[in-house]
Order: structure tokens, then sequence, then C-alpha cells
């Protein structure tokens, strides 16, 4: 098991969807992982100073988040990371907390948090709310998948090699805001700007500079579905976007409407115990 500077658990079937839990108590970390352990992969922590970095290593379905724990990050300051992170930001995140304050209840909303429980809460209310967040994950990844860039066919192993290093070097690109020239990209996956180009379009059927574009805008649509309080201003910044009106221009072309209807139509509303 790796080893961080906070109490960590893992336990459970590596093969069911993964649990990951920050919470600073030994007794509702043990009921909540009774409760649990026989349906999800569980991770814990009782410390949020390496939750990103938990959050890559262990690829958690589902985030339960207290709002006090130890070390120096808090709760909410945690979630407004990973809401900002976009290969993070479709991670549901559920809060628990004593903390029954409505302005509190209002800042994790806001900040991203897809549910709020105040502590003591019944367990079978926990498990009702993390399977609902598990199947709305479920349909948001169908819809989002159905206006993906898809391959047109089936690539022989050398370009299929290059496909998944451009998505991969695209991604992380766009996650830290550094600029993507196409002569550069061809470089570095070892092949003439001109024959990438050929690639692209013979795989997804669309040129270059259009990949690029609509791998953005698929980030984009992620964030706005996961996340009914994210702002679009936010989303466009962070997506590295000039204005909010490019970026709206730019999505209503590809997906035919603006940020703002799709988020409307298909952004998570916090379901109900």
């Amino acid at each position: 098991m790796e080893s961080y500077n906070d109490k960590r658990t893992i336990a459970g079937n590596p093969k069911n969807s993964r649990l990951l839990i920050f919470e600073d108590s030994d007794v509702y970390t043990e009921l909540i992982k009774r409760a649990l352990i026989g349906e999800y992969y569980i991770n814990t922590s009782d410390s949020a100073d390496n939750g990103v970095e938990i959050c890559y290593d262990f690829k958690p379905d589902v985030i339960v988040l207290d709002i006090n724990l130890a070390g120096k990050v808090s709760g909410l300051e945690f979630l407004q990371t990973i809401k900002k992170d976009i290969n993070l930001s479709y991670i549901p995140v559920l809060i628990i907390s004593a903390i029954s304050s409505n302005d509190i209840i209002s800042d994790g909303l806001q900040y991203g948090a897809n549910d709020y429980l105040v502590k003591p809460f019944e367990l079978k209310h926990l498990q009702f709310r993390i399977k609902n967040l598990l199947m709305l994950c479920e349909k948001i990844k169908q819809k989002y998948q159905n206006e993906m860039l898809i391959p047109l066919k089936t690539s022989p192993d050398n370009k299929q090699y290059i496909i998944e290093k451009l998505n991969k070097m695209t991604d992380e690109a766009i996650a830290t805001k550094e600029e993507l020239k196409i002569t550069e990209l061809a470089k570095e996956l070892g092949v003439s700007q001109s024959k990438l180009g050929r690639i692209i379009r013979r795989e997804y059927g669309v040129t270059t500079n259009n990949y690029l574009m609509f791998r953005k805008l698929e980030k984009a649509k992620l964030m706005l579905t996961t996340n009914k309080w994210l702002p679009i201003k936010e989303v466009a910044s962070v997506l590295g976007f000039s204005s909010v009106a490019y970026f709206s221009k730019c999505f209503r072309k590809r997906f035919n409407c603006t940020p703002t209807e799709k988020q409307r139509k298909e952004g998570y509303a916090t379901p109900q115990p």
C-alpha cells in the first residue's frame, strides 16, 4: 500500500466502484466502511493535504468529504481545488459534516459539491446518495461519449499508439494551460506535421485544429454537466479561452447549444434523501 503523510487505509474489492473518504473521525470512518465495504473498494484518509495526489493515484468514482479535516487543508479548500482541475472536476463529491449552517451548506454546493449530509445521519441515506451519484455519473458518461470524438475506424497498432499518445499530450496541455503547437506535437510524436494531419483526419474526420478545439470543448461539457453550480466564466478560464463570449461561440457551434443551456438541461441536481 502506498505511503503518505496521513492516516490512510484501503479495503474492499478492487473490481467494485471506488469510494474515497476524507474523514478525520475514526468513529465515522469505521461506521462508513462497515456499511459500505461489501459494495465498494474504499480508500480513506483523515487529511486532504495530499488529496489531489491520492485522487490521481486511486481514481475514485465518488468522494465523501468532511469539511473539518486533520492537516492544513480544509474540506472546502480541497473541494475548490479538485473542481478547478479538469482531470478531477467530474468526480461527484458528497460532503458529510456536523456543520449545519445554511451558509456553509451553500458554500459547499457553490464550490461544486453534489450533495450535503449533516451529521449524525442515517447510514442508509448515505448509501442511497452514493448510489444516486454513481447512477448519475453513468448517465452523464453515456451522454458525454455520444458527443466525443470517436475514431472512424480501428487503427493499425502504430497509428493507435500515436492517437493514444496524442490524446494524452493534448489533455495534459489543456490541464496545465500550455499552448499546443501542431509542429511541436508532430515532433514529439515522431511524425511529420502533414502525416499527423492525415492520421487525425482519417481517425476522427476533422482537421488538426478542430481536433484540438474539440478536445477542449469535450472537457468543458464534462465539467458543466457534472457541476450545476460551476460558473461558465470559470470553465472558460480553466480551459484557456480568451473570453466567455468566444468560449460560448465555440461551444454552441460544437453542441448546438450554449454552455448555460447545456448546464441547465443536463447539470447535476441535488438528489433528495
